[in-house]
């Protein structure tokens, strides 16, 4: 049913007969039928890869309303009219396509946002400069849930996600902390030790790239003047 909202014709999706299912349920077995992710249907219908987290919303009834453009663009991505959506497909090609949609929010990139939303401020990585990486992280664990446990529920999935997420980061934490910057203090402190100096530009860019890649204030010396005053240094607040 289409109604008039603030000066714009919505469609309601609870409006749909239930003989011919919800148009989030027809949608996604539209897809499927097309051979098509959430992101490239959502990119096919002008939303881009961002549009991905609104199509799935859409697929498992998460949104009631859709705006009449929106609904027309993903009708025309799937090559169908608006009368299709009673006319499900009748074969169900999941078998053919299981990555596809293989359980709810089960879309790599969906968990990825679903997991980007849910990480918490205290893992000490900063996630836009190792997005890809993060990425990929999401991607292999909803994978090993899909595999491990096809009807896992779409919390459950997202827990292990950002325990895997987590997981990485601690490691990756652990590496760079015992492989890289403790070699480079060690050297920088040696040095000062040595000299009682230690240039200000070099200390600039150490504690520079600590903060880059721990997310957060150091507590090595801002100075020659608190290095040689041997204070100890400034404790971090837990996030």
């Amino acid at each position: 049913m289409v109604q008039t909202r603030r000066g714009r014709k919505e469609i309601e999706l609870d409006a749909v007969p239930p003989t011919t299912h919800l148009v989030g349920e027809a949608v996604r077995k539209w897809r499927r039928q097309r051979g098509l992710t959430v992101t490239e249907l959502a990119i096919r219908a002008g939303f881009g890869r961002s549009g991905r987290s609104y199509i799935s919303k859409i697929e498992h009834g998460a949104i009631r309303q859709i705006g009449e453009p929106h609904l027309l663009a993903i009708l025309t991505a799937l090559q169908i009219q608006r009368s299709d959506l009673s006319l499900l497909p009748m074969s169900n090609t999941a078998t053919n396509h299981p990555a596809l949609d293989a359980t709810p929010f089960s879309d790599p990139w969906t968990m990825i946002d679903q997991a980007r939303e849910g990480t918490p401020s205290s893992v000490p990585i900063q996630r836009t400069g190792h997005e890809a990486v993060l990425e990929q992280v999401a991607r292999n664990s909803a994978q090993r849930v899909m595999h491990r446990d096809i009807n896992a529920s779409n919390e459950m999935m997202i827990d292990i996600v950002l325990q895997d997420i987590e997981q990485y980061c601690q490691r990756y934490m652990q590496q760079l902390l015992q492989q890289v910057l403790r070699p480079l203090l060690q050297t920088l402190m040696r040095e000062a030790s040595s000299s009682h100096s230690l240039d200000e530009q070099t200390l600039a860019q150490v504690r520079q790239l600590l903060s880059q890649n721990l997310g957060q204030e150091t507590g090595i010396p801002q100075s020659n003047d608190q290095l040689l005053s041997h204070e100890p240094p400034a404790q971090v607040a837990p996030h």
